[in-house]
């Protein structure tokens, strides 16, 4: 091989090997992102815990009661526990809008509105 062919591959392998490791950093850098939770929102509401009472479950039956009652003693208990961990599929809309929101919809606004109002083209009217 060249001189020059050799150096021409050294150079393309780094600068792949650069792209690869940028992108790898890119996609380390938005994993971080969505995983950092923001202080504020609910201010002066605390969790409070929910008061478990006992239940006196009935002497089993059937060999089959003997499993029904623990099972749902267990899911009565996890859904206590868990009663305030709802968790919502759509987020709540922000009363004010960030200026990256603002920037967006006002150039849609404006792309929209030259659409709408051009100039006929030539003979058309």
């Amino acid at each position: 091989m060249s001189n020059t062919f050799s150096q021409g591959l050294l150079i393309a392998a780094i600068g792949m090997g650069l792209v690869f490791l940028a992108l790898i950093m890119l996609w380390g850098l938005m994993a971080l992102m969505v995983n950092i939770r923001f202080k504020g929102g609910k201010k002066g509401k605390k969790k409070e815990d929910v008061p478990v009472e006992a239940v006196e479950v009935p002497a089993a039956k059937e060999p089959a009661d003997d499993l029904r009652a623990p099972a749902a003693a267990a899911a009565v208990a996890a859904a206590l526990r868990l009663r305030g961990h709802a968790v919502r599929a759509v987020p709540h809309a922000p009363k004010t809008l960030s200026p990256w929101q603002v920037a967006g919809r006002f150039s849609q606004f404006s792309q929209n509105r030259m659409i709408t109002n051009r100039k006929p083209r030539g003979s058309a009217k």
